[in-house]
């Protein structure tokens, strides 16, 4: 492959894309012997490096924006730290072994190349099947062609979602795109700092797996939820990028809000339902804050008119917690397929040892909250009082047998401490109220019933008599020639056999036989 030329670039740009074209010839070598099947992240990167070094060339007659090249350099110098991270441990194991270095320790002679294959082989799967379906290109050249919804609802409390629901403007119902795109690859790669991160060009995973990934605190299904953030943030790049006829978006977006309209196309519609939803979001943390608050905010309590500057701060301030209980939704129905039980052990088993979580207990709790109200058994027409107390009690049943086992950890007590006391529900109930509004605009729009099938789909299962799920006849330490086709189906079918906790030899045995499988 070319090296990027480092022609017109400043000297700072030219060090980091001359860095780049020696780490990326190292990976390629690496590659080509010991991982063929990753060449396709070797292309990605060549061409994403490549387009930042083009926006990077000097140009005297449009210079570019100092604030702008920062970023492209701090991208630079962020890959280039992961390419050389990722060489070091998918080469850690390869001949000669005794030249082979993991810098987080050793891990064995064997080295963790193979671990690092298999995280690929789970990433890899994700990427291709959500590139299948390509959900942001439907987005951007279907939703304009749309007509447009009522963004608020019929109901004066903005509770009322069957305007959405009749509209039939669902991803799976939607045409699917005349050709998949060529799917935009991250490096998945081993980390003792991040834990579980998604950033622009990586996706780590936490070194912990290297060793426990058989376990509910450290098991791997949880990188799906970093993947997934990366997939919002795509469709919404697509729903929110200016286009010509928008003029200044903010403004237009803003004019809508403020004479509560949903414009004259889908896109438009999806614009307004964004900011409906971090208006209303900022109304129910204002009302939440005072204890024994009231219900769900209503149109006297929630602002009718902003301006393009609030925009801009209601964007900063919110749409990190707006992006994070859509993935949430997504996470619990595409991933864990509604399960109560898998999803909820995995995500408090893993949160509860991370050391903020503590800190925030009430927002993780209602993060759960809200994505646990996606799949229920009430019916449709079940008031959001209704649907909260079938979530906390949920939510309840498991904490309770967590933290009755021998791996209870101080967060699921703290949690479950929130959801029996009455006026932290109170407060949780006022922003569930709300988050009800982002659930459905999940659920309605951007949920595609099609990759959710596509991402389990596995020849090599059997339907379980009892249960009815599709279950892989396989146990630990056997290996009969056959690779599980959907290492999500895989893992998933795995999961209820995880040790709460890592520590054992049976976990550890378990877990690199799991990765092992994979590969």
């Amino acid at each position: 492959m070319a090296d990027i030329s480092c022609e017109r670039l400043g000297f700072e740009s030219a060090a980091q894309v001359r860095q780049f074209n020696a780490n990326i010839a190292l990976l390629t070598r690496i590659v080509e012997t010991y991982a063929p099947e990753i060449w396709p992240l070797i292309q990605s990167l060549h061409v994403q490096v490549s387009q930042i070094a083009d926006r990077l060339r000097s140009d005297p007659a449009i210079p570019l924006e100092q604030s702008s090249r920062v970023s492209s350099e701090t991208v630079l110098i962020e890959t280039n730290a992961v390419v050389t991270l990722y060489c070091s441990q998918l080469g850690s194991g390869t001949f000669p072994i005794h030249r082979s270095t993991f810098p987080v320790g050793e891990y064995s002679l064997l080295g963790i190349g193979a671990m690092c294959r298999a995280a690929w082989r789970l990433y890899e799967h994700l990427n291709q099947t959500f590139a299948q379906f390509d959900h942001p290109t439907s987005v951007r050249d279907l939703y304009p062609k749309l007509p447009a919804f009522d963004p608020f609802g019929p109901s004066s409390t903005r509770q009322d979602f069957s305007t959405w629901r009749q509209t039939n403007f669902a991803l799976h119902q939607l045409p699917a795109t005349a050709k998949p795109i060529e799917p935009r690859y991250h490096v998945p790669y081993f980390s003792s700092r991040w834990g579980f991160h998604e950033s622009l060009h990586a996706i780590s995973l936490s070194w912990q797996c290297l060793y426990a990934s058989a376990t509910k605190e450290w098991n791997l299904l949880t990188v799906t939820h970093e993947f997934l953030h990366a997939q919002v943030r795509a469709i919404f790049a697509e729903i929110m990028k200016p286009r010509h006829e928008d003029g200044d978006l903010a403004t237009a977006i803003t004019d809508r809000f403020n004479a509560q309209s949903g414009g004259t196309n889908a896109r438009e519609s999806m614009q307004v339902a964004y900011v409906e939803a971090l208006v209303v979001f900022r109304a129910a943390t204002t009302l939440s804050r005072s204890v024994g608050s009231p219900g769900a905010p209503n149109r006297e309590s929630i602002s009718k008119r902003i301006s393009p500057e609030t925009l801009h701060d209601l964007v900063r301030e919110y749409t990190g917690i707006i992006h994070e209980v859509i993935v949430h939704v997504l996470d619990f129905r595409y991933v864990y397929a509604g399960r109560d039980l898998e999803y909820l052990q995995s995500i408090w088993c893993s949160w509860s040892l991370v050391p903020g979580v503590s800190d925030q207990i009430e927002h993780y709790v209602m993060r759960t909250l809200a994505a646990l109200s996606a799949v229920t058994d009430l019916p449709e027409s079940a008031s959001n009082a209704d649907r909260f107390r079938d979530a906390r009690d949920r939510l309840c049943t498991t904490l309770k047998d967590l933290c009755e086992s021998d791996t209870a950890r101080p967060a699921l007590a703290e949690a479950l401490s929130v959801l029996e006391d009455n006026l932290a529900c109170k407060r949780l109930a006022v922003q569930f109220n709300v988050l009800r509004y982002v659930v459905e605009l999940a659920q309605t729009f951007l949920y595609d019933e099609r990759l959710n099938t596509a991402l389990m789909a596995d020849s090599q299962t059997d339907s379980d008599e009892v249960t009815g799920r599709f279950v892989y006849d396989v146990e630990p330490g056997r290996y009969d020639g056959r690779r599980a086709e959907s290492p999500v189906g895989f893992l998933l079918d795995q999961f209820p056999k995880y040790s709460d906790r890592a520590g054992s030899d049976e976990a550890e045995f378990d877990s690199i036989w799991q990765m092992l499988h994979l590969i």
